[in-house]
């Protein structure tokens, strides 16, 4: 069987069997109350459909109730969009904090025995997104921020307080102060509130504040010049701002706080180091403490932290990917066509067909309950009884003179490869609605979780 065409799908295989490998752990944690929501509408067929007039009105979907009689489009149209906009609305947070937890899994394994010896800082058993507050109390000072912090890192004598973003494309003023509203907070504290002399009795004599921004506009991580000069620009602009971080940079030069060469603090070599180096850097007039401002684009972030390429922590981790997520919101979205179309999507139709106590789905049941095996001979186990499914699939609607809708083709291998797909969603359901017995589908939901 060929790699690409032996699925890896989480939902369908028992937990126990990949609870230690990393990646798809934490893929299961963030997807395993989404699929059963897609179970259900391939299922049933429908989506419950929620839009207001505004939203129709915008979009030019109140349009389509005059075609839905004539044209299958407009029958769908709806339900498209409503499944497009709310799988990704559901789908936008859960990438977001599978990304920080996979980061800080890395800065831990990384810098375990190398790197640059970091410690990540959690907070309740959490490892990102701390509130800030109960990262400062650790250090005995007192604050009841609320604020969230990406991550907070250390060494012997270095505190870092990082805010991550994905993309270059940080969003409007809004999302600019939500960038850099707890790097204010933090040089407010300095010497207003003790945090200095607090960190200092710890061992820590440099804080830097960093932002770190992945990747740009084009999806592509940043390396070397491939990024939105602009948009930088825009968000040092913002950092210059009196009332924004150099107010508080500006406050500190009022306290004999000067550049870490000696030389005055002044507003214009504070942007021009930004811009042109990325990074600045202030200490105390004695020298006791140092604050370094950092910006790290792409693979900087990765290589300051995890002292490796982004490319070579791909290669070491993303050798095993699921398949889930993509597999069943394709078929969904097609499927809801043809339930428009006949009334019933093929998933359940087949589901319906094949018997439940006896071959394909019985043999399906026994592979579930037999733990004694690795991932690697589960996955090529359940890929053979997909094919062998799909081939009975094939020899029941022939013989009863059944007919399936199933691609807009007569390509015979692209039939027999979308059957494949739909069995992995027949099993699905049979596995939800037969051996969990939730025939209501109530692991669905479509808001974030991840445990």
């Amino acid at each position: 069987m060929n790699e690409y065409d032996n699925y890896l799908v989480l939902y369908l295989i028992p937990p126990e069997l990949f609870r230690d490998n990393n990646i798809l752990n934490l893929q299961w944690g963030s997807i395993k109350t989404l699929i059963p929501c897609l179970l259900r509408s391939l299922y049933s067929g429908s989506i419950s459909v929620k839009l207001h007039d505004f939203e129709r009105t915008l979009t030019g979907l109140i349009n389509a109730d005059r075609t839905t009689k004539i044209n299958i489009l407009g029958r769908t149209a709806t339900m498209w969009y409503y499944l497009t906009e709310v799988f990704q609305q559901s789908l936008g947070p859960r990438k977001g904090i599978f990304a920080e937890e996979l980061i800080a899994r890395w800065i831990e394994y990384y810098n375990k025995n190398s790197c640059k010896g970091f410690e990540i800082i959690k907070i309740d058993g959490k490892s990102h997104s701390l509130i800030l507050g109960k990262v400062l109390r650790q250090y005995n000072i007192s604050s009841s921020s609320k604020r969230e912090i990406d991550f907070v890192i250390k060494s012997n004598s270095r505190i870092d307080f990082i805010e991550l973003r994905m993309s270059e494309h940080t969003g409007g003023r809004t999302a600019q102060e939500s960038l850099l509203d707890k790097h204010q907070e933090l040089l407010g504290m300095l010497e207003g509130n003790g945090l200095r002399e607090a960190l200092l009795c710890q061992g820590i004599n440099e804080m830097n504040l960093v932002i770190g921004i992945l990747f740009n506009e084009k999806h592509e991580l940043i390396v070397g010049g491939n990024y939105n000069v602009g948009r930088l620009n825009s968000l040092i602009n913002y950092i210059m701002e009196d009332n924004h971080i150099w107010g508080k940079v500006n406050d500190l030069a009022n306290k004999n706080y000067v550049y870490c060469n000696g030389d005055k603090i002044s507003k214009n070599i504070f942007k021009n180091e930004l811009t042109n180096k990325h990074e600045t850097c202030i200490k105390t007039n004695n020298g006791n403490f140092t604050i370094r401002f950092k910006i790290l684009l792409g693979d900087e972030f990765f290589k300051e932290y995890i002292c490796k390429d982004f490319n070579d922590i791909k290669n070491q981790w993303f050798n095993m990917i699921a398949d889930d997520i993509w597999l069943f919101y394709t078929l969904l979205i097609n499927e809801i066509k043809v339930a428009r179309e006949f009334d019933q999507t093929n998933v359940r139709k087949i589901y319906d067909l094949l018997p439940k106590n006896q071959g394909i789905l019985l043999d399906f049941m026994n592979l579930y309950y037999n733990k004694n095996m690795d991932i690697n001979e589960y996955r090529d186990k359940l890929n053979k009884l997909i094919e062998q499914c799909a081939s009975e699939v094939l020899k029941i609607t022939t013989n009863r003179g059944i007919e399936l809708r199933v691609l807009e083709s007569n390509d015979a291998t692209a039939i027999f490869e979308y059957l494949k797909q739909l069995c992995f969603a027949v099993f699905a359901i049979y596995l939800t609605r037969d051996i969990n017995q939730d025939i209501n589908f109530r692991e669905c939901e479509w808001g974030n979780t991840i445990s």
